[in-house]
């Protein structure tokens, strides 16, 4: 290799019981908008206009059960409704009870109930005369967050809003789209498909040459640096701190931003949602906690830290197993 030449990706390939089998067909689909990519090995007899009008209905499904920016989406009326028990949909239902379950797993790290104070950083962070926030300024917000003190009524499928509580699922909303499209699309006969949305990516099966669907853990890099690429052998992977231009997310336990040195984190789980919801928990918890938590759980994560020399990136335990 020349002294110029780009150095070679170091490739991490999860551990398999049994390698899926190669998809039969050579021929891979693409359908690519501003909200995405999937590509796909179409199955025998498919019709490519059929597949790519199921994605777009997908999407918009996904959009209009959690897009906060939309007045019709369900999310949207919850949040603006007046204190009682509302009746979800069996959709938001599902994602809210899983949501509230990752939150209890990861201590509030990523937590599905904090929108008011998400809502009051940005807020704060567009008035430019406004002092930084002091601990009375986050007590109105922080009274109407936090999983722990939010209930369900089981018997009816319903959210009890007591008023001005603000659920926000805008960081994983892409990841939950990706788990759905791939969801989709294998009950369609799909063998080989990968899907990307935002900083998500979500990879089944193997190529006809056995090769599977590859994605760079970090896709900002040096080139005289390695590139970290995860192979997706039935893997989502989520993403957090990727976009400079996005605010650092809100520690629920505070109530303010992040300002740890950890730049951000991304994880490896069989379901995308998990994904980006633990690498947003870790990102949280910061360059201590976060690594020595993904330890305890045996989770494959890469952390990127701001250190003098630039950012450096560490991986835990069970992602460097996975190196080879």
């Amino acid at each position: 290799m020349s002294p110029d030449a780009p150095p070679e990706d170091r490739l991490f390939i999860p551990p398999v019981a049994a390698p899926p089998r190669p998809a039969t067909g050579r021929l891979v689909w693409t359908f690519e908008d501003v909200r995405g990519q999937v590509r796909l090995v179409p199955p025998p007899g498919a019709i490519q206009a059929r597949f790519r009008a199921r994605v777009g209905e997908l999407l918009d499904s996904v959009a209009a059960l959690v897009d906060r920016r939309s007045p019709a989406a369900e999310l949207t009326r919850f949040n603006a409704a007046p204190p009682g028990t509302w009746r979800l949909s069996d959709p938001l239902w599902a994602l809210l009870n899983d949501s509230l379950d990752l939150a209890d797993e990861v201590n509030g790290g990523w937590d599905p109930t904090l929108g008011a104070l998400t809502d009051f950083w940005i807020a704060a962070g567009r008035d430019l005369s406004l002092t930084p926030p002091e601990a009375a300024d986050l007590k109105a917000p922080r009274s109407v967050s936090g999983w722990q003190g939010f209930r369900l009524h089981r018997p009816g499928q319903g959210a009890v809003q007591p008023g001005g509580t603000v659920l926000d699922f805008d960081d994983v909303a892409a990841a939950v789209a990706c788990d759905q499209v791939m969801a989709a699309l294998g009950e369609a006969g799909v063998e080989a498909a990968c899907v990307r949305i935002g900083d998500n990516a979500l990879g089944r099966g193997l190529l006809w040459d056995g090769q599977p669907w590859w994605a760079p853990l970090w896709p900002v890099f040096e080139p005289a640096e390695p590139r970290l690429v995860a192979a997706l052998l039935d893997l989502g992977l989520g993403i957090s701190g990727l976009d400079p231009d996005t605010p650092a997310p809100v520690d629920g336990a505070s109530g303010r931003r992040i300002s740890h040195g950890l730049v951000g984190v991304a994880v490896l789980d069989p379901s995308c949602f998990r994904a980006q919801a633990l690498a947003r928990a870790l990102h949280v918890l910061g360059p201590y906690e976060g690594p020595a938590f993904a330890e305890a759980m045996s989770l494959p994560a890469l952390f990127v830290e701001r250190g003098a020399g630039g950012l450096m990136k560490r991986v835990s335990p069970t992602l460097a197993a996975m190196e080879g």
